[in-house]
């Protein structure tokens, strides 16, 4: 691969590369640090300029990168996951020096290209390659790998599309679910064959009808399942495709369908962090409490900055009765999603009745947000303080909240 950092473009041979913005930012980043790795901490300065980002955003624009580049996640070549700590090239990287005297680009070692290719770009592209190696590139591996087909200009246009979508997706600040929206649908109209644009419509469909009620249930299981079909057809071996059909089978209640789309899924794919939750969260539902927290614990060390899965690790050690490994989730959580540390009260609320501790119980209830969480936390915490009368009173007021 021959990389050029200043404009961004990325040639194999004598083929251009299609490299969405992210993209070049990360493969820059990478290019850079050669050999050594970035964390996480590093690519959110680097590469998203310091802005929050989850371990699932740095993933998916991993595997972006390696889809354009025609690396494999199983048996890569070019980037290379670092557990626990981030990613690094693993081929060499090399400085090209530009040729004095001479309008046509430098010849890597070894390889042998026929005037006749140069003449197929023209003058203006020509011109172009001269811009890009007086400016300075660089060789990443050998020049000896296959040439992939390229990819068609739709399909770069759609990967960009998806790639900002999923931007707003993950943040789900006000307005950024519709921003998605539209961009998957753009992507869509750009490649309907692009997989990954028809899960990002699932996505957004689920969150219509879960957390805006735009869609009813009928709306969003004919809508949902109409993009998840179509891209479990276009690309079976897609892990987020059988994740979103398992997400679906549970929701349906079809829990032996949900088990086979999720253990194809980390067949796939044995690091998603998604199918694991679900495979962790199945396993709680089954009373195998143990193996559930070490998945549990396995999906946070995969994704540290999600307060998700974080959050359902920290149920998980209350229901075990890990009081001070919750407690410790708990402080984490509060540390990297500050914003989400009010909402963890009932959290807080229900370590502390088991800790035996009910007079903090009852200075945390103003936090509460739900009436129904407030009062049987009260009398539970009145009861335990022996004060017996209020505790019923608490219980009387809870027994007149519908259902």
């Amino acid at each position: 691969l021959l990389f050029c950092p200043n404009s961004g473009r990325l040639f194999r041979a004598s083929r251009e590369i299609l490299v969405a913005p992210l993209s070049r930012k990360l493969l820059s980043a990478l290019v850079r640090h050669a050999p050594e790795a970035l964390s996480a901490e590093d690519l959110q300065r680097e590469v998203w300029v310091g802005r929050y980002v989850t371990q699932a955003t740095i993933r998916q624009q991993v595997k972006l990168l390696r889809r354009a580049i025609d690396d494999d996640a199983q048996a890569p070549r070019y980037i290379a996951l670092i557990r626990g700590f981030g990613y690094r090239l693993i081929p060499p990287v090399t400085a090209e020096k530009p040729v004095a005297g001479t309008v046509h680009a430098p010849k890597p070692p070894g390889l042998t290209r026929p005037a006749t290719r140069w003449a197929t770009f023209g003058p203006p592209a020509l011109a172009c390659l001269l811009v890009l190696f007086v400016a300075g590139t660089v060789k990443i591996g050998p020049w000896d790998s296959p040439e992939p087909p390229p990819a068609s200009p739709a399909r770069a246009a759609a990967v960009a599309l998806v790639e900002q979508g999923d931007l707003f997706y993950l943040r789900r600040a006000e307005g950024d679910i519709e921003r998605a929206y539209e961009l998957y649908l753009e992507a869509v109209a750009a490649d309907p064959d692009y997989a990954e644009a028809w899960l990002g419509l699932a996505g957004v469909y689920t969150q219509q009808h879960f957390s805006t009620r735009e869609l009813d249930r009928e709306e969003y299981r004919s809508l949902y399942v109409q993009a998840t079909e179509r891209a479990l057809a276009l690309d079976p071996g897609l892990p987020e495709a059988h994740v979103r059909q398992a997400q679906f089978y549970y929701y349906l209640g079809e829990n032996d369908l949900a088990i086979d789309h999720m253990e194809r899924a980390l067949e796939l794919e044995p690091d998603n962090v998604l199918a694991l939750g679900m495979h962790a969260s199945d396993l709680f539902d089954r009373g195998e409490r143990e193996q559930s927290a070490r998945l549990m614990q396995r999906v946070v060390e995969l994704d540290p900055y999600s307060a998700v899965s974080r959050h359902n690790l920290v149920i998980t050690l209350l229901a075990m009765h890990r009081l001070n490994d919750a407690e410790i989730e708990l402080e984490i959580l509060k540390t990297v999603h500050p914003s989400l540390a009010d909402s963890r009260a009932l959290e807080y609320a229900f370590l502390r009745i088991l800790q035996g501790r009910p007079d903090e119980v009852l200075e945390l209830l103003p936090e509460l947000d739900d009436k129904a969480d407030r009062l049987a936390l009260q009398a539970m915490a009145l009861s335990d303080l022996g004060e017996v009368a209020e505790s019923q009173a608490a219980l009387s007021e809870l027994a007149k909240i519908p259902g």
